[in-house]
């Protein structure tokens, strides 16, 4: 997923990057340090707010702190004229689909899912005349088709219907594009309609769909688009730290969840598995009952449904207000029900190794504090075994994943790494602790050769270790019963780093199982969340 924004001159030594969400923008001041590019200072604002106006506050409260680098600085109003790196983000763009049968017509949808687009199909399949009803909706950017590798009974004979379709909606919307998968394609026989058509030869149900999920995904992001950055800076995160990298990324119109790892001879290259869905969003336009219901199930607040989904359209409509106290636990809750929901639709990814750091990203996650946000990571996207935790805190994945000179991409990610991904600290999950037993056994945590931490090991309980940012160690665990951490075994050796949640021992269940009984649930949510907030009563 290669950008196109123009290279970065290495000439100057200050560089603005831009997010321009549908919802927020945020924008932030780079700029080299001894030859590394170092982050000065970083602000989000409501989308009306504009990047202009944005940059020129950051630019003057930064020579506004130090007079140094206010040498190096333009006044706020030439501010716009520093170099600048930007993504955008944009509303979830629609598909239609056209099936020769109802087994065909869920593989398709499966596939468009999960590449981000909004599924505009007919309530039943073969339904051509609906088929093409759906492809002409305003909204509709491409219109994808299939068939099987061994058409079943009821699909023959439809092919023939489904190319009449096809060239009737190519003549009615010249700006929509075509991706047929199967044998299908190679029976378009309009020039123009072929050059408007991309063909998967694999047909839509081998492999879960993976060839048509990554190219739908090429139509669905722009070249400028805040995902397509944060699919190339993972990647890179990945070859630097020559580690498997997952990304969460929740935002107003959609949802990113792809894995990142080294691969070739050498580690001198990424592959990556990449999905993208507008089920993800933190909060849909229109909620429907269950999305209300999934996020009450992660909500320490009390709200009747009536009450919840108010305030859930609140939040879609203004997604910078309504953010302090009772609010601010709300759209928590509502990101980890986005990260369920995308976590829900991606097996082929959850069937992958577990990830060695993981990354929440996306303005969702802006205003919890990091070790709430290191919680929400541990209770949702679940692995037994032992992961570092980061926060994409000042969205600088996007843009910055978007610079075109592979070098100085590299150099900006892996100079102001520490400053980009935000360590929220380590987390260790074992699978298979009894829940019958007081004591699951106990952890010590040896720091510069010293034991500094001793603790017993509550089965069912999470055990939060002061370790700061920084900071390495390693934690021994010492079981009562043999439990699952990657490998199954009693003594385990794992070497751990600190952040802003420190340390995180989680011994509940995997996956995690919560009271059934809604006041029980939402005790047991806050006493887990209490000490990670600075007011006791969220």
């Amino acid at each position: 997923m290669a950008g196109r924004i123009p290279s970065v001159s290495s000439a100057a030594d200050v560089r603005i990057a831009v997010e321009e969400g549908t919802a927020t923008v945020a924008a932030s001041l780079l700029a080299t340090f001894d030859g590394r590019w170092r982050l000065v200072a970083s602000e989000a604002a409501p989308a009306p707010v504009g990047a202009d106006a944005l940059i020129a506050r950051l630019v003057g409260a930064a020579r506004a702190a130090d007079p140094v680098l206010a040498r190096h600085l333009p006044t706020p109003a030439r501010a716009v004229d520093l170099p600048r790196i930007a993504s955008r983000g944009a509303p979830a763009p629609a598909a239609a689909i056209v099936a020769a049968s109802e087994r065909q017509s869920t593989a398709l949808a499966s596939a468009v899912r999960s590449a981000g687009f909004v599924v505009r199909k007919p309530a039943g399949a073969p339904d051509l005349l609906g088929a093409l009803a759906a492809a002409l909706a305003p909204d509709v950017t491409v219109v994808v088709a299939g068939s099987g590798p061994k058409p079943t009974s009821d699909e023959r004979g439809v092919a023939d219907e489904i190319l009449a379709a096809i060239m009737a909606i190519a003549a009615r919307r010249p700006e929509v594009s075509f991706v047929v998968a199967g044998p299908l394609a190679a029976r378009i026989a309009a020039p123009d309609v072929r050059a408007r058509t991309s063909v998967v030869d694999e047909a839509p149900e081998v492999d879960g769909g993976l060839a048509l999920r990554e190219t739908l995904l090429e139509l669905a992001l722009p070249h400028d688009h805040t995902r397509r950055g944060i699919v190339a800076a993972a990647r890179e995160v990945a070859l630097l730290l020559e580690l498997r990298v997952e990304v969460v990324e929740v935002g107003h119109a959609a949802g990113l969840r792809m894995t990142a790892w080294p691969a070739g001879e050498g580690a001198t290259s990424t592959d990556a598995r990449v999905a993208m869905l507008a089920d993800g969003a933190l909060v849909p336009p229109d909620p429907a009952d269950e999305v209300v219901d999934a996020i009450a199930a992660w909500s320490p607040v009390a709200l009747d449904r009536v009450r919840l989904r108010d305030r859930l359209v609140e939040a879609y409509e203004k997604p910078w207000g309504d953010l302090d106290g009772e609010g601010a636990a709300l759209v928590i809750a509502a990101a980890r029900a986005a990260v369920e929901r995308t976590t829900a639709a991606t097996p082929d990814l959850e069937s992958l190794p577990a990830a060695d750091l993981l990354i929440a990203a996306g303005g969702a996650w802006a205003d919890a504090p990091p070790p709430a946000v290191a919680l929400a990571l541990v209770d949702v996207a679940r692995r037994a075994g032992a992961m570092q935790l980061g926060l994409d805190h000042a969205r600088l994945l996007g843009p910055l994943g978007l610079v075109e000179d592979p070098d100085e991409r590299r150099a900006l990610i892996a100079g102001a790494f520490d400053d980009i991904v935000l360590p929220l600290g380590t987390a260790i999950v074992p699978r298979g602790v009894r829940a019958s037993r007081a004591s699951a056994g106990h952890l010590t945590l040896t720091v510069d050769g010293s034991i500094t931490t001793y603790i017993e090991l509550e089965a069912g309980g999470i055990h939060l270790v002061d370790l700061p940012p920084g900071a390495t160690g390693i934690a021994r665990l010492a079981a009562r019963d043999a439990m699952d951490l990657g490998v199954r075994g009693r003594e385990f050796e794992i070497p751990v780093t600190g952040g802003l949640g420190g340390l995180l021992v989680d011994m509940r269940d995997v996956p995690l199982r919560l009271p059934s009984r809604p006041d029980r649930r939402r005790e047991a949510l806050a006493a887990w969340q209490r000490p990670l907030w600075p007011d006791a009563d969220r």
